[in-house]
């Protein structure tokens, strides 16, 4: 339907985080759903559509290497991007990972 609006999953643990870019997205015109965890955006996933998913890197449950294999299966059309605010070696990989580079 070209009149529904787009959904944005907002997958982070914190709490600032998420309040600030829900209010940017939903300016934005986009509808926003938050998960704290891995596991709450899984049980999301399974009742909602969404268009993207805008997911922190490091989730409190899950790799973030886990969690992006089960949105691959789930929701293959889902737009996903992965956000940081910390950037070490190991977040590189993970990184390259989610974009296909392999290792």
């Amino acid at each position: 339907d070209v009149t529904r609006r787009r959904v944005v999953l907002l997958v982070d643990d914190d709490q600032n985080h998420t309040r600030t870019v829900s209010k940017v997205l939903s300016r934005a015109g986009f509808r926003v759903a938050v998960a704290k965890t891995a596991s709450d955006a899984r049980a999301l996933l399974g009742v909602e559509h969404v268009d993207a998913i805008l997911c922190d890197l490091t989730l409190p449950d899950c790799s973030a290497e886990n969690f992006l294999d089960f949105v691959l299966r789930t929701c293959p059309t889902a737009r996903v991007v992965f956000t940081c605010s910390q950037f070490d070696g190991r977040r590189r990989q993970h990184v390259r990972l989610a974009h296909g580079e392999g290792s």
